[in-house]
């Protein structure tokens, strides 16, 4: 290259070779100047010691290379003692680990080794994160994009992707990578439907089919959440509210259970199913937000409707003014929701029409409500359900 200026970005130069009269991938020469950022210089064909060589009597050439891997470090360019070599910061020496078209491969130090931002002269290179997968970009051509469900990208799928991904769900998203890696069903979210079809690939080898289930349904009782299936469910997760405590689990061996006040989160792990029951008991005020109840293809089976009529106790009581009030509705109802006091007089009606299926939560304020034993009363067309609630002041 002579008398000339180029900018070599994320690019990829291996199995090259310049024949005269220096050899090496790269050739300077009469006040040619390039830069070098995120790229892989590597494997000179005629076993070149040097990758990149600097040359010219009079005016030589000027080179700045940053956050790229050039075979032998800085001392894989020949400079000719006169050519100018700006040897900047991020730059590695170390086997890139390319696949037979050039493709980074698990394990390659090139991941995530190059720079988003440099600057130089009037050089400018600013990605944004859209350009990029994992925490910075890759040095050479191609990205490093990895294996759906290998979260830590090691390159095999295993109970450490689980756990990693249990953790985004529980606690905060990970890197862009983890967050692709981890949506193995490739719908847009990651939940526990994304486990369940990775603990599937790590215990079922091609061919086998395993038994799935078609649907499942939910009832909150005073004090567990009580599971309905008709096959094999293979997780759940639960996005809850309400001040309530997870007292007891009732799953069985080969099942994790996790929890952390706002996601409740069930899977196997050993392929086991699990039966109607209850999953777990609990204390104070559950309310479900949101429920997926997924089979081993990763199907969501869940049933939303609640199965039954049900005004589920007060929370907090006794209480001081306010209680909360949930109920049940398996089905599309004209609804009266009332407080009476011992004589049986109507004190305040929360609720009366037409509802819809589904579950609610309704609140009484009861601050101009004298101390006392109240009684509050739900009425639908089919079923009339009456608690007690004591207002202490």
């Amino acid at each position: 290259m002579c008398n000339s200026k180029v900018n070599i970005i994320n690019c990829t130069i291996v199995n090259n070779s310049v024949t005269a009269p220096y050899g090496g991938q790269i050739e300077l020469d009469a006040a040619s100047q390039a830069t070098l950022v995120n790229t892989i210089v590597y494997g000179d064909m005629n076993g070149a010691e040097q990758q990149v060589v600097i040359q010219g009597l009079n005016d030589p050439g000027e080179l700045t290379i940053a956050y790229s891997n050039i075979e032998g470090g800085e001392a894989g360019v020949n400079t000719n003692d006169n050519g100018v070599l700006n040897w900047l910061d991020g730059n590695i020496d170390a086997d890139p680990m390319l696949d037979d078209e050039y493709h980074l491969m698990t394990g390659s130090p090139c991941i995530d080794a190059g720079t988003a931002y440099f600057e130089w002269g009037e050089f400018l290179l600013d990605l944004g994160p859209e350009d990029y997968l994992g925490e910075a970009p890759d040095i050479g051509v191609y990205e490093f994009v990895g294996l759906l469900g290998d979260l830590n990208a090691d390159g095999d799928i295993n109970v450490t992707d689980i756990v990693l991904l249990v953790d985004i769900i529980l606690t905060e998203p990970g890197t862009p990578y983890e967050m692709w890696a981890a949506d193995y069903n490739e719908d847009g979210l990651v939940n526990v439907s994304d486990i369940v079809q990775i603990v599937f690939v790590i215990l079922n080898p091609p061919g086998r089919t395993m038994t799935v289930s078609t649907t499942a349904n939910y009832q909150l009782t005073e004090n567990e959440f009580v599971l309905t299936v008709d096959g094999a469910v293979a997780g759940i997760q639960l996005t809850t509210s309400g001040g309530y405590l997870i007292t007891d689990n009732y799953l069985p061996n080969g099942w994790e259970f996790h929890e952390n006040g706002m996601t409740v989160l069930a899977f196997s792990l050993d392929g086991t199913s699990i039966n109607s029951g209850p999953l777990f008991s609990y204390g104070g005020n559950l309310e479900i937000v949101e429920i997926i109840i997924t089979d081993w293809n990763g199907n969501n089976v869940a049933t939303l409707t609640p199965n039954q009529f049900t005004l589920h106790p007060a929370y907090p009581n006794p209480f001081n003014p306010m209680t909360n009030l949930s109920y049940d509705l398996p089905e599309d109802t004209d609804l009266t929701i009332a407080i009476y006091d011992l004589q049986g007089r109507m004190v305040e009606e929360l609720a009366n029409g037409h509802v819809s299926s589904g579950s609610y939560k309704v609140t009484w304020q009861a601050d101009n409500q004298p101390s006392g034993m109240y009684f509050v009363q739900m009425v639908t067309g089919a079923t009339v359900q009456t608690q007690k609630i004591i207002l202490l002041k």
